[in-house]
Formats: structure tokens, sequence, C-alpha cells
């Protein structure tokens, strides 16, 4: 199995679950217990123990699972590790968490991000495929379809400065001194003078952000004016299933870079990586429209007044969302970057769940 194969296993390996109604999705951890036959799909945001058998699919965003009986359908766990000492008839996927079998799997095991152990007694009838982790197996463990590792050692050094340099660029657009300033210098050199920025220089960082403000809740208003109704599907979908809609908005964040190295390596794909990530991008801008949409409504019920348009319920929305890192921009020092952290924070937030949203409508077009 190659790396393309292995990122659309995790991606269908859950769509079948997330398919299924809002009403499916949980929120607590999930318990079969043995001798307990539980018919249909079993989604939730907790963890989940089947000590019985689950006539479905079992589905995690953040909790582990573990399956000392039988699932009848394929496993998955967005954010968990997965323990198979029983037996799984379909496909067994885990992003972000690790897997360890010593039992019996009837199709394809795949992982990202964690690492794949097959301890003795296991049994895979179809491919076992590890992307960014360590592969274990001991002998006489029986593998029907193809083993393969794929290492990305030579981005170990790139993602976490990407990431720090990401969070930066964040937090500096939310703030104008990013994550370092803020929390390394303010928190642990409070008495260094010469370090703390002077009030003007505060109030100038301050004008720059609210310049920044005005111009991208601009551009959030003018997509609510363009695209009232799907901006408003989008928000319902959100406050519907918010647990849901931030599963599916982690898989796509997960997966943009595996997705976009998959085109890499293909002639007819790299073409397709600058309108991927313009795609992308555009769906990021819809999901902080339609949250923004969000956070407008719980205002309004909180004051019971009537929602204004979606443009204008959008435009509050933004402010809400910046007022943090704004106040904390003006206020400086250790409490103002814990302002502007938690501003990011939500944003990163409304944005996870926005993406998942935005997929879940295919862009506000249907009702997910």
């Amino acid at each position: 199995m190659n790396v393309k194969a292995a990122v659309l296993l995790c991606a269908l390996a859950s769509a079948p679950a997330l398919a299924k109604g809002s009403d499916k999705m949980r929120h607590d951890d999930v318990k079969v217990a043995k001798g307990q036959t539980l018919s249909g799909d079993v989604v939730t945001s907790g963890a989940i123990l089947v000590e019985g058998t689950v006539e479905g699919n079992c589905v995690s965003f953040g909790g582990r699972v573990d399956v000392p009986g039988e699932v009848r359908g394929d496993v998955v766990a967005m954010g968990g590790s997965v323990d198979i000492t029983g037996s799984s008839k379909g496909d067994l996927a885990a992003i972000g968490g690790s897997v360890h079998v010593s039992g019996k799997v009837g199709g394809d095991v795949a992982a990202i991000g964690g690492d794949v152990a097959l301890d003795k007694g296991a049994a895979v009838d179809g491919d076992v495929s590890v992307i960014g982790g360590h592969l274990s197996k001991e002998d006489g463990v029986e593998v029907k379809g193809s083993v393969s590792q794929v290492g990305l050692g030579a981005l170990r050094g790139l993602l976490p400065a990407l990431t720090r340099g990401g969070l930066n660029l964040a937090l500096a657009s939310h703030g104008g001194s990013g994550f370092r300033s803020h929390w390394k210098r303010d928190a642990w050199r409070q008495d260094d003078e010469d370090s703390a920025p002077s009030a003007g220089g505060r109030l100038f960082k301050a004008g720059v952000f609210l310049i920044f403000v005005v111009g991208l809740g601009m551009v959030l208003c003018l997509t609510a004016l363009l695209l009232p109704a799907e901006t408003a599907a989008v928000a319902t979908a959100i406050r519907q299933d918010f647990w849901r809609s931030a599963g599916v908005g982690t898989l796509m964040v997960i997966l943009f870079l595996p997705g976009l190295l998959v085109l890499a390596v293909s002639i007819l794909g790299i073409p397709l990586i600058p309108l991927a990530i313009l795609a992308w991008c555009a769906a990021a801008l819809f999901a902080v429209a339609a949250f923004s949409r969000v956070l407008a409504e719980r205002a309004a019920e909180s004051l019971q007044k009537p929602l204004p348009s979606t443009p204008l319920a959008v435009g509050l929305g933004w402010l809400i969302l910046e007022t943090l890192p704004l106040v904390g921009k003006v206020i400086g020092g250790f409490i103002g970057g814990t302002l502007t952290f938690a501003g990011f924070l939500l944003l990163t937030c409304g944005l996870v769940a926005g993406l998942g949203a935005v997929w879940n409508t295919r862009m506000g077009r249907r009702i997910s």
C-alpha cells in the first residue's frame, strides 16, 4: 500500500460513520459489555471499549478505542490510540495515535503520526501501512497483504519550525509580538524593563492590528453578503453538532500536508497543488465567517435581541472574536499575552469546527 492509499484509507474508513445523522454522535465514553450486542455505528468524542459485539463501525474523536470483543465494521481513532485484542472485520485507522494489535483484523491497518505494534497472535487480512511512525512486528504474525512504512524524518526538523513560525505569525497578527515575546519574555523576564514595549509602541501595534481586523472583517462580510444562505447553513451545522464538525475539521487539517505530498509525487498532481491550497484557503475563510455568525447568534440570544442580517452578524461575530487579542495588545505584558493567546485558541477552534462544517454541508449547499 502506498502513501496515497494509506491516506485515503484513513479518510474513507471514517466516512461511513460520519455520513450518518448528527443524532448518532455522542460525547461520552461508550462501553459495550461482554455478552452485549450493539447494532449500528458508535461515534463519540470519548473513549470506546468493546467487550461484546458491535455490528457497525467504531469512530472516536480524541479518545482511545479498545476492542477485546468484536467489531463487525471499521475502527477509527482520531487523536487516540487503538488496541485490538479481539477482532475487527473491517479496516483499522488511527490518526495521531498508536495502534496495537494482538487479535484479528479483517481489513487494512493504517496509522498516520503514530506507531503500529503487531504482537504475537495478531492476524491482518489486508495491508499494513505506517506514515510518520514506527512499525514493530513480532515473529509469527500473519499479514496477508503488503507491509509498508513511510518515515517523515526529513520533515522532523521542518515541521517544528513551521509550527513555531505559524504560531508566532498567527499571534503576531492577533497582537503584534507573537508567542515567544508574550510568554517567554513577559512571563519569565518581567524584571527586565528594557524588554517591555512602551505604551506608545503598544498603541501603534494595536492600531496595525485593528487595520488587519477591519480588513479581514470586510472580506468576511463580503463573503456572507455574496453567500448568505450558505454561510447560515454552515453556521447551523456548527451549532447542531460542534464535535462532529470539529472532528472532521481536525481530519482536514491533519491530512492537508499528506495530501499535498501525494500530489507532489505525481506528475498529474503537481499542477493541482495551487488549486488545492486555494480551495483550502477559501474553505478556511468560509469557516471563519460561519463561526463568526455563530458567535453573533450566541450574543443575540444572551442579550435577547433579534439577530441582524447575515453580513452584519458575521461582522459582529468577527468583532467579538477579535476583542480578546485587541484588548491584550493594548494592555501588554503577561496578562495581555494571555488574552492574546486565548483569542488565538478561540479562533483556532472556530476555524477547525468551521472547516468540518464546510465539508459536512458541501460549502453550505446541503444540510449536514
